[in-house]
């Protein structure tokens, strides 16, 4: 009881916070800059766009506000050179972005193939600032782009959480800073190789008479198919892609040197939905985590979730406000989070919430049952207890 009127205070806190809270943001035009110029106090995003290099490719810049991607007019555009490069000057923006690469051709590394790009690729980054910033466009960060989108706003805190988990499946440190280089240091041969095993996975996967064009835009769309509707990619998928790494590391075709990093799930993502009622106005429950998974704190003294961990998403919408409470496990007893969700102008059933966890090493990558939720409590906009409500895990995944 204790617990449930600390996140209720706490909502309620948060709420009038925001409420008091006001944002403004200026248009910036599109500027065009060729590779290799820096206006001085402008905004510069040079980077990399691979999967081998992108030449000719269309890079357009995005900027996010209010949780949403603002696609009415890019904020910087430019061309990449026939080695993927690119550079662009987005003004003065400062704040998260897309980068966002269409078209262009590329050699693909499995079969020497010249590929068309038919599909878009995209790296979401948390903050950009004056001065130069280094971004890597990849295969990687597309899907990590993706997963950012599952959630109900596109936050610097859900970019961040996406980008890391993607990069820790792949064995990565930085998959938007680290531009995959084939002749570069040790990480960049290591994302250089990740997208070559994506083009492995892409030749092994192309059905007959199917074009490498169409391949790769077929299969890029299943993976974020899953993501979508789950948050994560399957076991199946990891399957397929580490049979890929292991046919890319031993076809000789590497031109980093580099072993391609295996796919390792350390990360997973967890969907929480309702049922029982067309609107509520808060939500408590407490969620059991099975052996071995862990939720991310951002005080232990407290147990206050880390930002980014524990997010609203399907019918909760943007305007829901979330207070989630991490209790560790000890002496045999399991560790729990108790989770709290208000909305001024209600909620409907369904999915609700997304919470992305940790595996402990050697544990296993638990399924969506092994959830246990309890202490389901809903309550209508005038604080009206609403009987009936029901709460159960709707899907886990990777990453």
């Amino acid at each position: 009881m204790k617990i449930k009127s600390l996140i209720a205070l706490t909502l309620c806190l948060a709420v009038l916070a925001l409420a008091g809270c006001g944002s403004s943001s200026s248009d910036n035009p599109p500027v065009t800059t060729q590779p290799g110029t820096q206006p001085a106090l402008s905004t510069v995003i040079n980077g990399l766009a691979s999967k081998g290099p992108i030449n000719t490719g269309t890079v357009k810049v995005f900027a996010v506000r209010d949780g949403v991607t603002d696609t009415s007019v890019p904020i910087a555009q430019g061309t990449t050179d026939a080695n993927g490069n690119f550079t662009v000057d987005a003004g003065g923006f400062n704040g998260p972005v897309v980068v966002e690469v269409t078209g262009g051709s590329f050699t693909d590394e499995v079969s020497g193939t010249q590929v068309t790009l038919k599909t878009k690729m995209r790296t979401m980054v948390a903050s950009t600032g004056t001065g130069t910033n280094t971004v890597a466009v990849t295969p990687l960060t597309e899907l990590a782009a993706k997963r950012t989108e599952t959630h109900a706003a596109i936050t610097p805190d859900v970019i961040n959480e996406s980008n890391k988990n993607v990069g820790a499946t792949f064995n990565l440190t930085d998959i938007v800073t680290t531009l995959p280089i084939a002749s570069g240091n040790a990480e960049q041969k290591k994302h250089a190789s990740a997208c070559g095993s994506i083009s492995q996975l892409i030749n092994t996967s192309k059905h007959a008479g199917e074009s490498l064009d169409d391949a790769l835009t077929r299969v890029m769309g299943e993976m974020e198919s899953e993501i979508e509707h789950t948050g994560g990619l399957s076991d199946d998928s990891l399957n397929k892609i580490n049979t890929a790494v292991t046919e890319f590391n031993n076809s000789g075709k590497n031109p980093s040197g580099s072993v391609a990093p295996s796919a390792t799930p350390t990360d997973g993502v967890l969907k929480i939905s309702t049922a029982g009622a067309n609107v509520m106005g808060a939500l408590d429950m407490t969620i059991d985590l099975p052996a071995g998974v862990t939720v991310n704190v951002a005080d232990p003294a407290t147990g206050e979730a880390a930002a980014g961990t524990v997010t609203n998403s399907g019918s909760a919408g943007a305007g829901t406000q979330v207070v989630a409470k991490v209790i560790p496990a000890a002496g045999g007893t399991p560790g729990k989070m108790v989770i709290g969700m208000i909305n001024s102008t209600g909620f409907g059933a369904g999915e609700c919430l997304t919470i992305d966890f940790k595996i402990a090493a050697g544990a296993n990558f638990p399924a969506a049952t092994d959830f246990g939720i309890t202490g389901v409590s809903a309550k209508d906009a005038n604080a009206k207890l609403i009987n009936g409500v029901t709460a159960a895990p709707k899907s886990v995944a990777t990453m």
